[in-house]
């Protein structure tokens, strides 16, 4: 589902088994730009506000990055808001991942959210992973760039970071 502006209610309903991003020939949704892996494999939001009720998100994933590109980020869902509202209520994020990358691989395997306020309540995100790279994937279950995150009677488990050959210049190695 790819939106831009505007506003959704998704209840009752199932996201699932979406690619999105290049480096896949199986069959789904597919989208590629210039190495870059694509972003939201379910769900791709822009400048827009959503409301998730009662649905799953599952088993969908971005592509690859090619050329030295960047694995897709947001595997579940991707939410660019500006200062609209994300509210996700009795909804499960599962078994969603991002992208691997020649450098770097997609961040939020489950959720990507940059914009004002992203509410979570009664939901839950688990099994979620990013891809692997030189850089791995940040924020395997939610990968929060920017805003207000609210986490109301959820479970955040087993979600899961991509292995990394990057070793940062902060870090000490003997």
């Amino acid at each position: 589902l790819y939106m831009y502006e505007g506003s959704a209610v998704i209840s009752d309903s199932s996201i699932s088994q979406n690619i999105s991003g290049s480096g896949y020939s199986d069959t789904g949704n597919t989208t590629a730009d210039q190495g870059y892996g694509g972003a939201g494999g379910g769900i791709y939001l822009i400048d827009g506000d959503i409301m998730l009720n009662r649905s799953t998100i599952s088993s969908n994933r971005t592509g690859r990055g090619n050329d030295g590109g960047s694995g897709g980020a947001g595997g579940g869902l991707y939410l660019e808001t500006g200062s609209n509202q994300v509210s996700i209520n009795g909804s499960t994020i599962n078994n969603n991942r991002t992208g691997s990358g020649s450098y770097y691989s997609g961040h939020g395997g489950g959720i990507n959210f940059r914009g004002a306020a992203l509410d979570i309540i009664n939901s839950t995100i688990s099994g979620n992973a990013t891809g692997y790279g030189y850089r791995a994937g940040n924020g395997a279950g939610i990968y929060q760039q920017s805003g207000n995150l609210k986490l109301d009677s959820s479970t955040i488990s087993f979600n899961r970071m991509g292995s990394s050959s990057y070793i940062s210049s902060r870090d000490s190695c003997s």
